[in-house]
Parts: C-alpha cells; structure tokens; sequence
C-alpha cells in the first residue's frame, strides 16, 4: 500500500490508517511525504511493526521483493 501525503492530512487519521491496513492483512505500507522528501516505510508481520524512513537521496529496498531497490532520486526527481 502507497499512500501520498498532502497538506490535509493529519497525524490521528495516518495512525488510523496505519492500524486500518495492519488489520487487513496488508505487509507493507509506505507513506510517501513530497513536500520533505522522505518515504516512511512500516512493515507488518504478525505481531509487530516495524518501520524505515528513506530520504530523496537514498535507495529503498521493497521488503516484499528483496531484488528490488528503488533509487529515491528519482522518484522525487522535479
């Protein structure tokens, strides 16, 4: 799950989220902030979450496809 921030989004509502998506049985969820940019990246398994940020100058490995890396520059690239 990819979700884009924007100016009127609100912290209660992405913890919402995170636990909405967590409860569906999604594995990886990225929230992906232009305005700063930075990917924040959770990971769920069964009984835990855990979570990386990566910035616009990083590479950010997909966790559900460990050969996949995804050079940010780009992505945020104008």
């Amino acid at each position: 799950m990819i979700e884009i921030l924007s100016p009127s989004n609100t912290a209660i509502e992405m913890q919402r989220k995170l636990e909405l998506y967590r409860n569906a049985g999604v594995r990886e969820y990225w929230v992906v902030d232009p305005e700063n940019k930075k990917i924040h990246a959770y990971h769920f398994s069964k009984d835990t979450i855990s979570s990386d940020i990566y910035s616009d100058t990083g590479i950010m490995p997909v966790g559900l496809f460990p050969e996949l890396k995804i050079p940010l520059e780009q992505v945020f690239a104008e």
